[in-house]
């Protein structure tokens, strides 16, 4: 890897024009083949011009570099401390589940297992299959969290840890909702089997457990003051069993293990969803999506090695989470930047572009051809799709559009809904320095102790740490020289020991800002 991709030196200046669109949260999108300047003269302003006035960011990575020119308009107006990194060992963790409702979770699992017009009945089960346990596990994780004891904590932990008997296998129930939490039980006949057998012995213990929690406090506790300690966690647990009722009922075949059930073939279908289940970054509370882009961060997604059908529906639910905003009253402005927009659109997708203007919510998108998008999206919707994009650029492209021959275009050239589209006009491009992205880069690093946690302070000063997953997975990382524009592979220590670590290292820097504890000197 010798090259960033990068434009390093500026050409000749002449007399052109901005393409930045006006703050109106009406949408836009450029269309042009690679090289023709969509990036340098479309994307770089407009995410410029936003995060200067002070908008949310949301930008899917999808070549692997354009998180540097986020983190290096994020230290140019004076940002650094918004960026946040979703997808990478060094960024921050999200547990993907929490920003879908039931509703657009269904339609997230649905997305990810893909459909059989053939035969639906397997996909369309597998997905109501994941959300009876998700039902099953939330309610559980709500009477968990409504425990405000410590001691009511641990002991519900026990009620929820079920020991191998006659009949049936250990398991434990878990108190956590997360993809990785569903898939546990999900993931096996057995498990699955399991988890429905227990529901009945889980009630009574739960029952048992708030009997206990009730009759071990003094006679002479208040009434009030025990009706409000515990009135959220038996609400809960009401709910929990109105849910139980309902679910048992619909797995209730799982309950026997059978080598020839042919609901093996529900399980199997919801095989796609273990990909995120094992990732750890997509199943920790750390960072919420959502809430982070209520509050102002630049979120860049490290999108790359995520598939078509994840960020499709990854996308979707941002989306659809975000146009919930539109009740609200001052909201934080949101600006969604996607290249290779084509890799995020299906013919079922639904972005709500009209709601979203009312709440503060601008899309940029960038593609190649409007081949592309009427392949994944279909000639109506993507007509649709383009009626709802005020801005339009159409930038150089060997396949003229319908209506503009693009093909004789110059770079930065484009027709433009800027004059009507009665001339081509020339955009500024905005080239940004191989050497300046790089520097941005080297700061965000240090500031993450990406060099400190994976033993690499000597390069610190000279290089910057580059994520690839399978190489990641190999315990290696590449190291790019700053000075000498070259790379290598480098040995970290062992992958699994370096996370922990890492997460250690964080936990412990957090509790050295708020108390007097000596950090570590990893």
């Amino acid at each position: 890897m010798t090259s960033m991709g990068f434009i390093t030196q500026e050409k000749k200046k002449e007399t052109r024009t901005d393409a930045i669109v006006p703050i109106n949260f009406t949408h836009a999108h450029a269309i042009g083949q690679t090289g023709c300047g969509k990036t340098t003269s479309f994307i770089y302003p407009n995410l410029a011009y936003r995060i200067k006035n002070k908008h949310s960011i949301l930008l899917y990575d999808f070549k692997g570099k354009e998180h540097l020119a986020l983190k290096y308009f994020a230290h140019k107006y004076d940002r650094e401390n918004d960026l946040i990194e979703i997808g990478k060992p060094w960024g921050m963790k999200t547990n993907l589940i929490r920003i879908m409702s039931p509703n657009t979770l269904e339609s997230f699992v649905e997305t990810m297992i893909g459909s059989d017009a053939k035969d639906p009945y397997w996909p369309k089960s597998a997905t109501k299959l994941f959300i009876n346990v998700y039902n099953v596990v939330k309610i559980l994780e709500k009477i968990y969290t409504s425990l405000t004891i410590n001691a009511d904590k641990n002991s519900f932990l026990e009620v929820l840890n079920f020991d191998e008997d006659l009949e049936h296998n250990d398991f434990v129930y878990p108190n956590k909702l997360s993809f990785h939490s569903v898939l546990f039980i999900a993931q096996s006949e057995e498990s699955l089997a399991a988890f429905v057998s227990h529901l009945s012995g889980l009630t009574q213990n739960i029952e048992r457990f708030f009997y206990q929690c009730l009759d071990n406090q003094d006679k002479q506790y208040a009434q009030a003051a025990l009706i409000k300690k515990y009135a959220k966690p038996i609400k809960h647990f009401m709910q929990y069993k109105k849910i139980v009722k309902t679910t048992k009922k619909r797995l209730e075949s799982y309950a026997k293990v059978n080598g020839e059930n042919p609901k093996i073939s529900i399980i199997m279908n919801l095989l796609p969803l273990n990909i995120i289940a094992n990732d750890l970054t997509l199943n920790t509370d750390e960072c919420n999506i959502i809430d982070a882009l209520n509050e102002g961060a630049l979120i860049s997604i490290n999108s790359r090695d995520m598939s078509d059908e994840f960020t499709q529906g990854l996308n979707k639910a941002i989306f659809s989470e975000l146009s919930k905003r539109s009740l609200l009253s001052n909201v934080q402005p949101v600006s969604i930047f996607i290249d290779e927009a084509q890799r995020i659109m299906n013919k079922d997708s639904d972005y709500h572009l009209d709601v979203l203007r009312e709440c503060k919510v601008e899309l940029f998108l960038a593609y190649q051809n409007a081949e592309l998008m009427k392949d994944k999206l279909g000639e109506l919707k993507y007509k649709a799709l383009q009626q709802n994009l005020s801005s339009s650029f159409y930038f150089r492209n060997d396949e003229n559009s319908q209506d503009f021959q693009t093909s004789l275009l110059q770079d930065f050239e484009s027709f433009s809904s800027k004059n009507s589209y009665e001339k081509p006009m020339v955009f500024k491009p905005m080239f940004l320095k191989k050497e300046t992205l790089l520097q941005a880069e080297q700061s965000y690093l240090k500031k993450q102790e990406v060099y400190k946690i994976f033993q690499l302070e000597k390069y610190e000063k000279s290089c910057i740490v580059i994520y690839d997953k399978l190489n990641f997975e190999e315990d290696k990382v590449i190291l790019y020289s700053i000075k000498t524009d070259k790379s290598s592979l480098v040995p970290v220590t062992n992958r699994s020991h370096s996370l922990a670590v890492f997460d250690f290292a964080k936990e412990m820097y957090n509790k050295a800002q708020n108390d007097s504890i000596k950090t570590p000197n990893f």
